[in-house]
């Protein structure tokens, strides 16, 4: 039986409750941080910090793969595996933002090396930068119902990443650049950037119609009106 290779990254806030295992779709799942998953030296690679933040997540967005029989296609199954990570990761970001830790932790459940085929066996972490969401999806949960749109969002998003519609694709890798971004403006820039992709507006007074004539999904409300609701409760608020 070939090994069973595993990739993956640490989400926060998410599946807060619900079974151990949520399987998403081709081989993608959420799981509850566990043991098996945690072991490994992570010396040199992670902080103490980062290390202690990855094991308290709510889940690992993790895709679990088998290695391929020719040695000559293993980079083309581990890219595979890598671009559908991603695009489960991208999928929860364009449905609600979430805090990630940016570690994409590879590894084997029974290998060349003699390791018996239940045991798990870190090989390598790669890193990216956090990605922090903003105010508003701090406050607000990843729920259930956003849950159950993933298996199809994660669809859309990894067609899209992998498409001829390159648009798209810049739209969604400015999204996450934007929330690896540490400076405010910078992840402003590329978010409007992205949408500027998608819109193709070429002119600020085009691009702020289209923006606010964006239909909020699951509101019912265009941006515009979503943007005044919350302007008048904030009013509301502060008496």
């Amino acid at each position: 039986m070939a090994p069973i290779k595993t990739v993956f990254t640490a989400l926060d806030r998410v599946a807060m409750n619900g079974d151990d295992e949520i399987p998403l779709v081709d081989g993608l799942s959420l799981v509850r941080p566990n043991d098996r998953l945690a072991s490994g030296c992570w010396l040199h690679t992670v902080s103490k910090m980062d290390e202690a933040d990855i094991k308290a997540a709510s889940r690992f967005l993790i895709c679990c793969y088998e290695e391929a029989d020719d040695k000559g296609s293993w980079n083309a199954v581990q890219k595979r595996a890598y671009n559908l990570l991603r695009s489960g990761l991208m999928a929860f970001q364009v449905t609600k933002p979430i805090r990630t830790f940016g570690y994409m932790h590879h590894g084997s459940s029974g290998d060349d090396f003699g390791f018996e085929s239940s045991q798990y066996v870190p090989t390598h972490i790669y890193y990216r930068p956090q990605m922090r969401p903003g105010r508003w999806a701090r406050v607000n949960e990843f729920d259930d119902a956003m849950l159950a749109q993933m298996p199809v969002m994660i669809t859309r998003v990894r067609a899209a990443l992998a498409g001829p519609n390159v648009p798209y694709a810049n739209a969604l890798t400015f999204l996450q650049l934007g929330l690896e971004s540490e400076q405010p403006y910078i992840a402003g820039l590329l978010w409007v950037t992205g949408l500027e992709a998608i819109f193709d507006s070429r002119g600020k007074d085009k691009f702020k119609k289209k923006l606010c004539d964006c239909q909020l999904s699951g509101t019912g409300a265009s941006f515009k009106e979503h943007l005044l609701r919350e302007f008048d409760q904030l009013i509301q608020k502060r008496g």
